[in-house]
């Protein structure tokens, strides 16, 4: 316990003898981890953008339509109780109807039920006391606002709410999405799978809808594009910047403690043993690995409250990543120290190298 604490002490020691020489391996190390983390804070950030965009585009909506007829009513609302189901719902087809009072006006109706608009409107709160959900471009055309009444020319009257947020379906801005209970029978049913989950979402479809002669499943958006963006998250480079940063870290502190090859040297002849005088060595490393580590992981978290709706993600992963970095060059620290105090005493001291 006692050379432990000595090592302990005359590492630290160490460190203050130099203060700019230490200072400067500090702020090396803390360039080198922050510098590679940040690249891949940014690389990360893009690609997680693109996978939130195709998210709220649908993704991981899967459209199906029976081409003889229509789909159950019932089956597909009971699809929202499967697993790795998140929302469903069916749509009737669609119909052109004009307004009352309004010369020229129509829009494009279609009865949905509850399901169906958790489907295209995930972030929007349907208010109960609504039973219509307007489309931004009509809403606007006939000036009703967040709330509205609304009258079409066969005399039917809706209790209108304007969607806030874009439909996942982009061409519903002139669409009058009617509120309908439980229909026996619907032209297609939206289905909206968990993140990771369509692929089992979309096996299961076939076996729901088991008596449908022309089944037809289609996913919102191209596949390819989802494909394409996960794997822009799942393969890009920046991913091993942590290595990189270790690496870096590792061999400023491998020359830091190089530099002290003669002065480890002095302390074997004052018969120092080689395992306190190797914890004198990785003290300092570890001493310059911490303080470094610390000031990328500053400078990365700063980094990701920049970075919008992605921090929280980002945030996470960088503090996993420095954990990472930080753990790895901890170890090559004990390797430059054994190194670093190992070799010819003499030669060491002769050469002051």
């Amino acid at each position: 316990m006692g050379d432990a604490w000595l090592a302990t002490l005359e590492g630290l020691k160490t460190c203050a003898a130099r203060p700019w020489r230490f200072a400067t391996a500090v702020l090396l190390v803390a360039a080198f981890v922050g510098g590679a983390l940040a690249i891949d804070l940014f690389a990360a950030n893009g690609a997680l953008v693109s996978l939130s965009a195709l998210e709220d585009a649908g993704a991981d909506v899967l459209v199906v339509r029976d081409e003889a007829g229509t789909l159950d009513g019932p089956t597909c609302e009971r699809l929202e109780r499967q697993p790795g189901v998140s929302a469903s719902g069916g749509v009737s087809a669609p119909s052109v109807e004009s307004l009352a009072g309004v010369g020229g006006v129509s829009f494009r109706a279609i009865h949905v039920t509850q399901g169906y608009l958790r489907v295209i409107y995930p972030k929007e709160e349907i208010s109960a006391a609504v039973n219509a959900v307007l489309g931004p471009d009509i809403a606007q055309e006939i000036g009703i606002g967040r709330w509205g009444l609304v009258t079409t020319a066969a005399g039917d009257q809706f209790r209108t709410q304007l969607a806030t947020h874009q439909s996942r379906a982009l061409d519903r801005g002139r669409w009058i999405n009617i509120l309908q209970a439980a229909p026996g029978t619907v032209r297609e049913c939206w289905v909206a799978a968990l993140p990771g989950s369509l692929q089992s979402v979309k096996d299961l479809l076939p076996w729901a809808f088991a008596t449908t002669s022309q089944l037809r499943i289609e996913s919102l958006v191209s596949e390819d594009r989802s494909l394409a963006a996960a794997r822009a998250w799942t393969t890009r480079p920046t991913q091993w910047a942590w290595v990189v940063a270790a690496c870096g870290a590792g061999a400023v502190v491998g020359m830091v403690l190089v530099q002290r090859r003669h002065e480890y040297a002095l302390y074997k002849l004052l018969g120092g043993r080689m395992n306190v005088i190797v914890v004198v060595a990785a003290i300092e490393g570890w001493a310059i690995t911490v303080l470094g580590t610390m000031i990328s992981l500053s400078f990365c978290l700063v980094v990701c409250s920049f970075l919008g709706e992605t921090a929280a993600t980002l945030t996470s992963m960088t503090l996993s990543k420095h954990l990472l970095a930080t753990s790895v060059c901890g170890l090559l620290t004990i390797g430059c120290s054994l190194i670093a105090v190992g070799g010819n005493t003499a030669h060491a001291i002769r050469t002051r190298r």
